[in-house]
């Protein structure tokens, strides 16, 4: 089937797969050929797909997924290939949210700001975290 990942800036991937796993708001879903037909949100998180064999992963940050009989389209704030992903910026990124989600009131835009871009550098972190433990 084929999986097709874009963002508001660039296509990420076009390619055909085997299977595909992603981060839905209500939780994981996966999707095999001749899956039936739906649209869900992401959080973010890491999507898997498989290939040949061979599981390869793309950090996501949030967006909309729609799922056909042999096609997979996902529409995504942000997206990046597992050797995409800086691991030290990634880092940096979730030390300064978490000081920042403790400078400001929950519940706060201020406090759902920071706590996303923490959410999103934990993708990253996951996914880029793959990457070591297969080398």
């Amino acid at each position: 089937m084929q999986l097709v990942v874009v963002t508001p800036t660039r296509e990420v991937l076009n390619e055909n797969v085997d299977a595909v796993s992603a981060p839905g708001i209500d939780g994981e879903f996966g999707a095999l050929p001749h899956h039936t037909h739906f649209v869900t949100t992401m959080k973010a998180g890491a999507l898997t797909y498989i290939k040949g064999g061979q599981a390869y992963q793309i950090a996501i940050a949030w967006g909309f997924v729609e799922v056909e009989a042999n096609r997979v389209i996902v529409l995504a704030q942000k997206a990046e290939l597992e050797q995409e992903i800086d691991i030290a910026r990634a880092e940096d990124q979730k030390a300064r949210a978490i000081e920042q989600m403790r400078k400001v009131h929950i519940g706060t835009p201020d406090y759902e700001k920071a706590k996303r871009t923490m959410q999103k550098a934990e993708a990253r972190l996951a996914v880029a975290s793959r990457i070591r433990t297969r080398s």
